[in-house]
């Protein structure tokens, strides 16, 4: 990633050390991750890169995860919510109503981590 790298508007917004602000349990999975694969020992500035694009590609495969789960109907509105940009709290509420969310996020979880450990 370039030294001179902003995050565009659409990015999520970035703390102080450099991480996209994600859920603490996102955070501690996505972190977990990179202990298991062995990479944790890196410099400080290239783990954060790692976990950013950890966190952006862990959530498209939740938003892809989540349209498969969708009932009929719902993927069109869900996917204006996107568009809009939504606030999180109001994607999840939606997420939760709409699917077997302990399913959706169990099954993300797993896939992401398999792809993960392999690459």
């Amino acid at each position: 990633m370039d030294q001179d790298f902003q995050p565009k508007d659409t990015e999520p917004e970035v703390e102080g050390n450099g991480l996209p602000e994600i859920a603490p349990e996102i955070r501690r999975y996505l972190q977990a991750l990179i202990i298991e694969k062995g990479i944790d020992n890196l410099p400080e500035d290239i783990l954060a890169e790692v976990m950013y694009d950890m966190y952006v590609r862990f959530a498209d495969y939740l938003i892809v995860n989540v349209s498969k789960a969708l009932p009929e109907g719902k993927f069109y509105e869900f996917e204006e919510m996107m568009e809009r940009g939504e606030p999180q709290t109001v994607i999840q509420a939606f997420i939760r109503d709409n699917t077997d969310y302990k399913k959706v996020m169990d099954e993300t979880f797993s896939e992401f981590r398999e792809t993960f450990l392999k690459g």
